[in-house]
C-alpha cells in the first residue's frame, strides 16, 4: 500500500496529541484512583487474619470480591465502569478518525499523499491499539497499586485457592477454574488483556459503522454499547445469563460462563470488521472510498 508508513506515523501523532485521548486516560486514571480509595475504605479496620492478597483484592474482581473477599462489599466504581463505559471509552479513543476528516474536508487531501487503503488500514490499526491502551494500561497500573494495600500472598488466599469447598461453590461460575484458583495474578492479567481486546474490537465496530453512518455523528460511537446492552438485557429476560457480556469482563461470577462465548465476543466482531473493511476497500478501489 502506497504511503502506509508515512500515514501511519501521521495518524499515530494525531491520535496521541488529541485532547480527547488525553482526557480518556485521565478519566481512566481517576476511575482507578476512586476504586482504589473505595477499596481502602472497605479494607480499613478489618481483621488482619482475614486480609486478602493483592491478587484477590484487585479492584477488577467484581462479583468474586463481593462474594468472598472483604465481607459482602462490591467495588461499585469499577462495577459501573464495566457495565456501561468500557466499550464507550474504547470507541472514543480514535474510532471517529474517518468521520472527523470527512467533516473537516481534509480526507481528499490526505489520500493524495497515500492510497485510501493505506489511510483506512492504518487508521483501523490505530483505532484498535488506542482503545486497547486506554483500557488495559490503567487496569495494569491498578494491579500494581494493590501491592501498596495488600500483601502479595496471604494465608487466607492460600486456604481459599486450595479449598475444595470454594472450588465446588464457584467452579461453574468461573472461567478457566484451574487458572483462577491456582494462579490469581495470571488470571488478573488475562482479564486486563481481554478487556483491552474487547475495547479495541468494539472500537473497530464503531469505525466500520462510521463508513455507513454519515448524518448522526455520535450514533456509531454509542451504537455498539446499545447493542451489547440490549442483547444482554434480552438474554437475561429469557434466562440466558451466560450471554450477558459484562460478566465476561472480570474474574469470578455467580453465573455459569463458557469459554466459547468469552472468545466469541472478541473474535466474531473482529472477523466481521476485517471482512467488511476488506470488501469495501476492494469495491471502492485504490484511491477512493
Amino acid at each position: 500500500m502506497r504511503g502506509f508508513s508515512a500515514v501511519f506515523k501521521m495518524q499515530a501523532r494525531r491520535m496521541l496529541t488529541r485532547r480527547r485521548f488525553g482526557l480518556l486516560f485521565l478519566a481512566m486514571s481517576l476511575l482507578v484512583a476512586a476504586s482504589y480509595l473505595e477499596t481502602c475504605a472497605a479494607a480499613s479496620g478489618g481483621d488482619v487474619r482475614c486480609i486478602y492478597s493483592a491478587a484477590t483484592g484487585w479492584i477488577g474482581r467484581i462479583n468474586a470480591f463481593g462474594g468472598f473477599n472483604i465481607g459482602k462489599w462490591t467495588p461499585g466504581v469499577m462495577d459501573t465502569f464495566f457495565n456501561f463505559f468500557l466499550i464507550l471509552f474504547g470507541a472514543l479513543a480514535f474510532s471517529d478518525f474517518y468521520d472527523t476528516d470527512q467533516r473537516a474536508g481534509i480526507y481528499p487531501a490526505l489520500i493524495t499523499r497515500c492510497s485510501s487503503n493505506a489511510y483506512h488500514v492504518s487508521g483501523a490499526i490505530l483505532c484498535f491499539l488506542g482503545a486497547f491502551a486506554v483500557i488495559a494500561a490503567p487496569l495494569l497500573i491498578s494491579q500494581g497499586l494493590m501491592f501498596f494495600l495488600f500483601p502479595a500472598e496471604t494465608v487466607v488466599n492460600e486456604d481459599f485457592v486450595s479449598s475444595p469447598l470454594w472450588k465446588q461453590m464457584w467452579g461453574e461460575g468461573v472461567l478457566f477454574p484451574s487458572l483462577f484458583f491456582n494462579h490469581p495474578y495470571l488470571t488478573n492479567l488475562l482479564y486486563i488483556f481481554y478487556d483491552g481486546l474487547m475495547a479495541g474490537t468494539w472500537a473497530l465496530v464503531s469505525y466500520v459503522l462510521s463508513l455507513f453512518v454519515r448524518k448522526a455523528r455520535f450514533l456509531f460511537l454509542i451504537l455498539p454499547v446499545v447493542l451489547l446492552a440490549a442483547g444482554s438485557y434480552t438474554a437475561g429476560c429469557f434466562g440466558l445469563l451466560f450471554l450477558i457480556y459484562d460478566h465476561y469482563l472480570y474474574p469470578g461470577s455467580g453465573f455459569v460462563k463458557y469459554p466459547a462465548v468469552f472468545a466469541a465476543y472478541v473474535l466474531v466482531p473482529l472477523a466481521a470488521c476485517i471482512l467488511i473493511l476488506f470488501r469495501r476497500l476492494r469495491k471502492k478501489g485504490e484511491d477512493e472510498l
